[in-house]
């Protein structure tokens, strides 16, 4: 039971990945890796803008990837990794609350 569940999220990640590389591009996905904290607390109104037009365009990688292709360097690169490590934007948003 163990062994599906951990190849589900396996699954899952590599379906993550995938779609992020074909939203952003590579060079943006490895970019984002190395976005520190303080990045994405300059770009967290920037980001969660474009995530909600992203939702909202949810189904339509076209306009999506017009999205992202329309912002700026720094924030595609705060949104990316947002998507990539959701637990990165979760402890910044616990780190401005306290």
């Amino acid at each position: 039971m163990g062994s599906r569940l951990k190849q589900r999220e396996a699954n899952k990640q590599s379906s993550l990945h995938s779609e992020v590389v074909a939203l952003f591009g590579r060079q943006i996905v490895e970019q984002a890796k190395s976005v520190n904290i303080n990045q994405m607390a300059i770009e967290a109104e920037l980001v969660a803008e474009a995530a909600k037009q992203l939702r909202q365009q949810a189904g339509s990688p076209e306009s999506q990837r017009a999205i992202i292709a329309a912002m700026d360097n720094e924030t595609a690169l705060a949104l990316c990794r947002w998507i990539i490590e959701p637990q990165c934007m979760a402890g910044f948003i616990a780190r401005a609350t306290h």
